[in-house]
């Protein structure tokens, strides 16, 4: 425990150990705030935002009105595909719920007009 205390000292962060016979141990380890910061990426679907993990992000890219497409049944819109390209792949995405493809479908026409007129 030495090594660890002296390394999160280094780091100006502190461990307390309390230990008692027959009740058990405990460690409490504090970090600066600034060790618990990670960097993200903010993504907007509708009104809701979200932050992902930088780390988990391998590529993002915008969704343009044009590459939507809806899957209809019984003339209900029942999913929405969204048809990607980027260098020598090609994916397929679907948002099965209406309420999600509708979101999409607003986020982009948003994000068209905001660039359009930005």
């Amino acid at each position: 425990m030495d090594v660890v205390k002296r390394n999160i000292t280094a780091l100006n962060g502190s461990v307390e150990i309390d230990s008692a016979e027959g009740y058990g141990m405990s460690v409490k380890v504090r970090l600066p705030l600034t060790l618990a910061i990670m960097d993200g990426m903010s993504v907007g679907v509708g009104p809701e935002c979200y932050i992902l993990p930088l780390s988990s992000v391998v590529e993002s890219f915008q969704v343009e009105p044009g590459m939507i497409r809806e899957l209809r049944s019984d003339g209900n819109a029942v999913a929405s595909v969204i048809h990607l390209a980027t260098g020598n792949r090609r994916m397929i995405l679907v948002a099965a719920a209406p309420t999600i493809a509708r979101t999409i479908r607003r986020a982009c026409a948003a994000s068209s007009t905001a660039t359009s007129n930005g």
